[in-house]
């Protein structure tokens, strides 16, 4: 989502994320220094103070974390992802995880999900997915049982997941931008 100032559009890119965040409950995401405004540099976020995520009954947590920059756009400036990770595990075991990682030292750069196989200690299905949003990780958690914090849960991410797709430089399922 843009802005007129890096600030802006900060503000515009963080507040969908927050409001996701509260159909889990309380929790505070984290910047790198200047996350807010610094052009120069790319930045990132965490859930949870030093990505400690949130933890729920059950010994169930969330982490989430992205890689994100600052961008010139007609009206100002944007924000745009260059990575992301989020996780649901149990007693230290992911259940599933998302990850978009495009430069690096995986040889997987391609969107890609990875989910526990039950029985076959600690192994884990690799398969390569569409992009993912924070939001749909968000509606991941509460469909694999956490109980949301909000009756009006299913609103939030759809709205925000609706004002992304408005917004977004990429399409269809290879996770890459359609711009340089």
């Amino acid at each position: 989502m843009p802005g007129r100032t890096p600030a802006e559009a900060h503000r515009a890119f963080v507040e969908p994320l927050e409001a996701a965040v509260a159909c889990l409950g309380l929790a505070k995401i984290t910047f790198s220094n200047g996350g807010a405004y610094n052009v120069h540099k790319d930045h990132a976020w965490n859930l949870g103070r030093l990505g400690a995520g949130m933890v729920f009954p059950g010994g169930y947590c969330f982490r989430a974390a992205m890689k994100y920059r600052f961008v010139p756009h007609e009206t100002g400036w944007r924000v745009t992802t260059l990575e992301y990770i989020y996780s649901l595990s149990v007693a230290d075991e992911v259940l599933w995880a998302m990850h978009w990682h495009p430069v690096g030292d995986s040889h997987e750069t391609r969107p890609h999900l990875h989910m526990a196989i039950p029985g076959a200690g600690g192994a884990r299905a690799h398969r390569p997915v569409p992009r993912m949003t924070f939001e749909e990780a968000v509606e991941w958690v509460i469909e694999s049982g956490i109980d949301p914090a909000r009756d009006d849960w299913m609103d939030v991410p759809t709205k925000s997941k609706q004002l992304h797709v408005l917004h977004r430089t990429w399409h269809g399922d290879s996770g890459q931008p359609d711009e340089s």
